[in-house]
């Protein structure tokens, strides 16, 4: 299996809608939305959960709003084959593991019969009190509803290297992260995984690049809906915990269209100490949106600079410009555009990973 998802992230045909040199307007893009869940219980850290009764109020509204679920493998090999796709298609996917999945979300999909993706720090599994089972994965697994995703073995922050550490033993030390779990993951469930879903949503170009030579397709926790101009090395998830389980903010993020977007710079989200006003810029390739009303804003809502000009190719250049320092932490800037269309915003999200001021990384809250 790996190696067939291997052939489909080095195809040439898919990864043209993110090259540099390509000029040419890109096809006509099949999207996905991919929501990502964590914790579904009301006795576990807000940030990171959504209630049973709020679950299952998601649950309805894509059922009322038409949307079909599909599994992800179904989703991302549809994608990655640019084959046509019905519009309103969504995913479900879990990380981590935890055991309230199978006591409160579970029961839920399974009378539905809604297929999900649970991404498992093997570590913990049947060592935690607050995580599943081996046996309970199995059991999920055995209906055909659930799939399993690589999270890595202990769930580390994957950017950070240790003291002295270098470059070569620092990406050694996370391959033997993915390959310790998917081992796991072999032994436990029989099954062999090709999706990879990185820690917190914190990646590098270097690390998208070792999941990608180690066959696995790449899932981020930046908001936007997966299509050919993602790529499959840092796929856009959803949030749909915490402060983004509001039913009315989450349609419209499920509703959204993938800004056609290539030549993000900087690459990379992972910022310097002193860099705490990042300067963004992207291409655009032609499309429904309308480049006038294109507005960026900061992680905590407020509007950042934007500028556009237009490229002799088709398109446009992108350059966003903030006039406020980021906090130390995780945040993103969020860009959208309404389509020209129809009553949906087109979106694309940038996550940054800033350190301390002295240069010490931000602890988990």
């Amino acid at each position: 299996m790996l190696w067939l998802i291997s052939s489909l992230l080095f195809s040439p045909l898919l990864w043209a809608a993110n090259s540099a040199s390509s000029t040419e307007t890109a096809p006509s893009v099949y999207h996905a939305a991919i929501l990502i869940y964590h914790h579904v219980s009301e006795q576990s850290p807000p940030s990171t959960s959504v209630s049973p009764d709020r679950f299952r109020t998601h649950l309805d509204l894509l059922d009322e709003q038409g949307y079909t679920v599909w599994p992800l493998q179904k989703v991302m090999q549809t994608i990655s084959q640019r084959q046509p796709m019905p519009d309103k298609v969504v995913a479900l996917t879990f990380d981590d593991g935890y055991e309230d999945v199978y006591q409160n979300a579970w029961p839920l999909l399974k009378r539905r019969k809604l297929p999900f993706t649970v991404f498992v720090s093997g570590a913990y599994i049947n060592q935690h009190p607050l995580y599943l089972t081996w046996e309970q994965l199995k059991e999920m697994q055995d209906t055909g509803l659930m799939t399993v995703g690589n999270h890595t073995a202990s769930h580390p922050h994957m950017i950070r290297r240790q003291e002295d550490e270098s470059r070569a033993d620092w990406l050694k030390r996370m391959q033997r992260e993915i390959n310790l779990n998917e081992s796991l993951i072999k032994k436990f469930l029989g099954a062999s995984t090709p999706f990879f879903a990185f820690p917190y949503g914190e990646s590098n170009p270097d690390l998208e690049r070792l999941v990608r030579q180690m066959g696995y397709m790449g899932f981020g926790q930046q908001t936007g809906t997966a299509s050919l101009y993602t790529g499959l090395s840092l796929i856009p998830r959803i949030a749909a915990n915490g402060l983004y389980s509001n039913p009315s903010t989450l349609i419209t993020k499920l509703n959204s269209l993938p800004l056609p977007v290539k030549n993000v710079q900087p690459a990379s989200g992972v910022l310097e100490a002193d860099q705490t006003r990042p300067e963004l810029t992207f291409d655009l390739y032609p499309g429904e949106y309308d480049p006038n009303q294109l507005r960026c804003y900061g992680g905590d809502g407020h509007e950042i600079e934007t500028q556009h000009q237009a490229l002799k190719a088709g398109g446009y250049r992108v350059k966003v410009i903030t006039d406020r320092d980021l906090s130390p932490g995780r945040t993103r800037y969020n860009c959208t555009a309404p389509s020209q269309q129809q009553a949906r915003y087109f979106w694309f999200s940038k996550q940054w990973m800033l350190p301390n001021p002295n240069g010490q990384w931000y602890q988990e809250h």
